[in-house]
C-alpha cells in the first residue's frame, strides 16, 4: 500500500507499529520528515518519555548525514543515538564484547589474540586489505593454500577464499 506524506507530516502511533519506506529524490525533505518524526516519538512515547535509559536509533549511510542530524536534533539529542552503521558496530558491539571477539576468533579461525590487544573495526572507507599490493595478498593465499593457481580480482575469485 502506497501513502502519500508531506515532509511535515507526523507519522500517528499506529502507523510507527509498521515498517515503512520513504521514497523521495533529492531536496523532497525527507531529512526535515525524519528529524520531526523523530522530534515527536521522544515527546510522545512513553517508552522514551518514562526511561532514562530507552533512546530512539537513528541509523545513517554517512558521517555527515550523522552530523547534519545531530545538529537538527539540538536538545533532543540525549534521547536519541544517530550513528552509521559502522559507528553503531563500533560502540554497541565490537568495543563492549572484547572478551567474547576474542574467544570466537580463537575458536573459529584459531587465531589467539593477546589479551591486551583491543579489537577494532576497519577504519571507514579502507578496506583491511588497504596498504598491501595485490601481488602480496597473492603471495599469501598460494602459500596459504599450497596452491599454483593463478590468481585475479573477479568477485568470483575472491569467494573461494571467504
Amino acid at each position: 500500500m502506497v501513502i502519500r506524506i508531506n515532509s511535515s507530516d507526523i507519522f500517528t502511533p499506529e502507523q510507527l507499529t509498521k515498517h515503512m519506506k520513504i521514497y523521495a529524490g533529492p531536496g523532497a525533505g525527507k531529512t526535515h520528515f525524519l528529524i520531526e518524526n523523530i522530534k515527536n516519538i521522544v515527546k510522545t512515547n512513553d517508552k522514551v518519555l518514562k526511561s532514562k535509559t530507552r533512546k530512539v536509533l537513528c541509523i545513517t549511510y554517512t558521517n555527515s548525514a550523522v552530523d547534519e542530524i545531530k545538529q537538527r536534533l539540538d536538545h533532543y539529542s540525549d534521547a536519541i543515538e544517530v550513528n552509521t552503521i559502522h559507528g553503531f558496530i563500533i560502540k554497541n558491539i565490537i568495543t563492549p564484547f572484547q572478551d567474547g571477539l576474542k574467544k570466537i576468533i580463537n575458536n573459529e579461525f584459531s587465531i589467539k589474540v593477546n589479551t591486551k590487544t583491543r579489537i577494532s573495526s576497519q577504519i571507514e572507507g579502507l578496506g583491511i586489505l588497504h596498504g598491501f599490493d595485490k601481488e602480496t595478498i597473492y603471495e599469501y593465499i598460494n602459500n596459504e593454500n599450497e596452491s599454483s593457481k593463478t590468481l585475479d580480482y573477479s568477485k568470483n575469485q575472491w569467494a573461494l577464499y571467504k
